[in-house]
């Protein structure tokens, strides 16, 4: 195996042996269908799911706007403390006033992919060389990008939030700087910084490191760029004394009822309560990045330990200041994020591992079979992270340094991998197969469960390092063509992953006739399984959901409000204690649950009699019918959704599904028994 010499990089062309020099198709064209191919990769392995997760609170924020006196009130928008700091909803509401709800938020997460595509290639333009930066480009969008100690943040994310946005403008920025325009990488962090602060703070910490510390830029001395990083912790600190803005924060410790409320809720912002498998893949990431400093041409080494130092520096931060200490500054500043770019950028140097340790013989091979067998295993266990530091020992130490034994032992090292990996993308393969055929017309997407399972990965990393070792051979743009339009076609067809339920409530501007049902009586409405359809079918405010808790770092008064609803909620015994407490701290993955249990006449009767009940509660009609309430008492009406609701339960190998289409409207608030 060997790839053109460019800067080091690897060994150069030869006569008689496979290659990676240029063919004959204009580099033009073959960069024009390899973006194509990456576009295409990129949808297929990003498919879009709807309004979901972070994106109810976006585009609800949009509808909050348009409509203050009605969603404008509830009380996550009316007690807000997070969303004014970017722009991001203003650019969503002029695509949701311009296209409507669903199609609006379609439009910004389509338009996000593609600008981080953007971004991506444009990293990897500085962080490899001619073609290489195309296996660069692949192993980044392909590999486990999940973030934050449970995997509900992804690098990347096909849904209508600002971050993958910033990503794309830090993406940018660092290309910028590999390539040698570090003042000008400065643009795309402010713009990143107005889609999303939290997410551009390691940017900016990167670049300034590099700045100080990196031989090619820094104007100063290391002892007077130490002295400079001296200065400015202090001048925050003299901040933080003389209680400026936001600095103030930083001494401010979280009451212990507000802190028990944000660790229930949102247990992600602090990494003590992180599953303790969750830091295996931030140390096959760090394993990868080390061997990536010690192998990788030196043009990219500075970028490589600025982000190693930044990751860790972040990480202990938030854990020692913002986590022990409970510094409401650095909990709010959620330092952790700084993983994303830990994850990605381990992966992309992955890429460019596979072919350099492969050139450096057997040794390196062995190397090269342990990192993998890391990868393939990442997050399943501890097996991982030893592989990989193993990895690392390998190439600091040169070791093996015998060439017979270096051989038997990469013979057998790949033996194992080989069948390991095969083994492993058989059987995740068929239980997502099996699991996607389970599941009724209009559930969850095909392509969504494959891609839970990773099921593509392995594949299109395969064919992209094969690729790469082929390429020589290339004399027409045909293959490539045809490749591009097979990738982009199925990417278009399926990148629309939605559930029926989200296709045909998303279709609609609201619900005219449920709004109707609702209109004698003004105030909030408790919508069982349907949070965000509370703002965009009945356009009333929430009165309890686990999404507003959220926030509640940011405003101890919503958390407040929120924690004494849903406790309420859970003491009547209508909701599991996970709409509190959504993530375990014992954890290693989200439960796919629906928080609300049955529902009853007395659970019903004690809510409404409330002082602060809602004004309607919408219901599964199904719960309803189960409970007997009746309709002279409690004057049901009745609502017909567009499309079915499911829900889904695993029992054993067995996928149960119940749909709800029919749901009762109820009057609350004042009802005596």
């Amino acid at each position: 195996m060997s790839v053109s010499h460019e800067s080091g990089w690897v060994r150069p062309c030869s006569e008689g042996r496979r290659t990676v020099c240029q063919g004959s198709i204009p580099v033009w064209l073959t960069a024009g269908l390899l973006g194509i191919v990456a576009l295409g990769v990129v949808l297929l392995t990003h498919p879009y799911a709807g309004i979901r997760y972070d994106a109810r609170l976006y585009v609800g924020s949009v509808l909050a706007q348009m409509d203050p006196l009605g969603v404008g009130r509830d009380f996550i928008f009316a007690q807000d403390g997070q969303f004014g700091f970017t722009v991001f909803p203003a650019y969503l509401r002029l695509l949701v006033e311009s296209f409507g709800v669903g199609v609006g938020a379609k439009l910004a997460s389509l338009i996000g992919l593609v600008v981080w595509l953007g971004g991506l290639i444009g990293f990897a333009s500085g962080f490899a060389p001619g073609r290489l930066r195309w296996l660069v480009v692949i192993f980044a969008v392909v590999l486990p990008g999940a973030y934050g100690g449970w995997p509900i943040f992804y690098a990347g994310e096909s849904m209508a939030v600002p971050r993958v946005y910033a990503e794309a403008m830090m993406l940018m920025s660092f290309g910028l700087v590999l390539r040698k325009r570090f003042f000008w990488a400065l643009a795309p962090l402010l713009i990143a910084a107005m889609f999303h602060p939290l997410m551009a703070l390691p940017g900016f910490a990167i670049w300034g490191s590099l700045l100080l510390f990196d031989p090619r830029y820094r104007p100063l001395s290391i002892s007077a760029s130490c002295a400079v990083v001296a200065i400015g912790v202090g001048l925050v600190l003299l901040g933080a004394f003389l209680q400026l803005p936001l600095l103030d924060r930083l001494f401010v410790r979280l009451d212990p009822a507000h802190h028990a409320i944000v660790v229930a809720r949102t247990p992600y912002l602090f990494p003590s309560k992180w599953p303790a498998i969750a830091w295996a893949p931030l140390l096959v990431q760090g394993a990868t990045i080390g061997v990536a400093i010690s192998c990788l041409r030196e043009r990219v080494r500075p970028f490589l330990v600025a982000v190693l130092a930044v990751a860790v520096a972040g990480l202990a931060v938030a854990l020692l200041a913002g986590d022990l200490f409970g510094s409401l500054l650095v909990l709010q500043l959620q330092l952790w994020r700084v993983s994303w770019i830990f994850g990605l950028v381990a992966a992309a140097a992955l890429g460019l591992l596979v072919i350099r340790l492969w050139q450096e013989g057997d040794s390196g091979r062995l190397a090269l079979a342990f990192l993998v067998f890391a990868w393939l295993s990442i997050g399943e266990g501890w097996l991982g992270p030893l592989a990989a530091l193993l990895a690392l020992g390998f190439v600091r130490a040169k070791w093996p340094r015998e060439e017979p034994l270096a051989r038997r032992f990469s013979i057998l090292a790949w033996a194992i991998v080989g069948t390991y990996g095969a083994a492993m993308w058989l059987l995740k393969t068929y239980a997502a197969a099996d699991y996607a055929m389970q599941v009724p017309e209009g559930g969850v997407a095909p392509l969504s469960v494959l891609n839970a399972a990773h099921a593509l990965t392995l594949p299109l990393c395969i064919l992209a390092v094969a690729w790469v070792v082929v390429q020589g051979r290339e004399r027409s743009a045909i293959p490539l063509a045809v490749a591009a339009a097979v990738m982009i076609a199925a990417g278009i067809l399926l990148w629309d992953a939605r559930p029926q339920w989200h296709r045909e409530m998303e279709a609609q501007n609201g619900s005219a006739a449920l709004r109707a049902m609702l209109a004698s009586r003004p105030g909030e409405v408790l919508w069982l399984d349907g949070p965000f359809e509370t703002w965009s079918h009945a356009q009333r405010p929430n009165w309890a959901t686990s999404m507003q808790g959220a926030g509640g770092v940011f405003s101890p008064a919503l958390a407040t409000q929120w924690d004494r609803r849903v406790r309420l909620l859970i003491d009547l015994g209508l909701a599991d204690a996970r709409i509190r407490v959504p993530l375990e701290p014992g954890d290693a993955d989200i439960k796919d649950f629906m928080p609300w249990r049955e529902v009853s006449v007395s659970a019903l009767t004690r809510l409404c009699e409330t002082e602060d009940a809602p004004s309607w509660i919408i219901v599964p009609a199904k719960k309803v019918e189960k409970a007997g309430l009746s309709d002279p008492r409690w004057h049901l009406r009745h609502w017909d959704a567009p499309a079915a609701k499911f829900t889904y339960a695993l029992d054993g190998t067995t996928v149960g599904a119940v749909a709800h289409r029919r749901y009762a409207v109820i009057a609350c608030a004042g009802k005596r028994s």
